[in-house]
């Protein structure tokens, strides 16, 4: 079963770690490569427009820190500057949870959504080992079938309806939502369900 990505990031800050200690250069170039894939896991995108990166030098597998910035608007929607952080964890001796904290400015109260995205990407289940050809098959048969079902649907609803506010207010964005998530399934082959 994958473990969650903040328990997979700190086995591999801590091995590579061990592999620096005893000159392995080989294992801790591995480890290294590992570390670099974890980071596409993380926030990118919507405000993070930099991405994400795990400090490796920093990072401890009782501390994981992670540095991002954040990409602000103003309220006429343009760009207008951006606010370092560093987001750091600190997996329970349990190993089940974490605590996390963000540092930084706390511009247009930010922080606390960094918290929320953080929190979200570190609770996924992540799986080191990638997906077979098969299971890649099998991922985009599922996609294809749940999208073709929504089409189906709609094309056989839209017609009939005598309510057309419920169709454009509840049933296409449930529908659209369904395909997004057809297609998440589709293309992040390394996280597996978090639930």
């Amino acid at each position: 079963m994958a473990k969650k990505l903040f328990q997979q990031i700190a086995v591999a800050v801590s091995a590579r770690q061990n592999c620096k200690a005893s000159d392995n250069t080989e294992w801790f170039d591995k480890w290294t490569e590992q570390l670099e894939a974890m980071n596409d896991e993380l926030p990118s995108g919507s405000g993070f427009d930099s991405g994400s990166k795990i400090d490796f030098e920093a990072s401890r597998a009782e501390r994981i820190v992670i540095n991002t910035s954040f990409h602000h608007m103003h309220e006429s929607g343009m760009y207008d500057g951006w606010t370092e952080h560093q987001v750091i964890v600190t997996p329970s001796h349990l190993g089940s949870g974490f605590d996390l904290k963000v540092t930084g400015r706390n511009r247009n109260d930010i922080k606390e959504y960094i918290a929320e995205m953080f929190h979200f990407a570190l609770q996924h289940r992540y799986s080191t080992i990638p997906p077979t050809e098969a299971e890649w098959l099998a991922r985009i048969d599922t996609a294809r079938t749940a999208i073709t079902e929504a089409l189906t649907r709609a094309a056989e609803v839209l017609p009939k309806t005598n309510n057309p506010e419920y169709y454009t207010r509840y049933w296409i964005p449930e529908a659209a939502e369904n395909l997004l998530d057809s297609l998440e399934y589709v293309i992040r082959p390394f996280t597996a369900e978090s639930k």
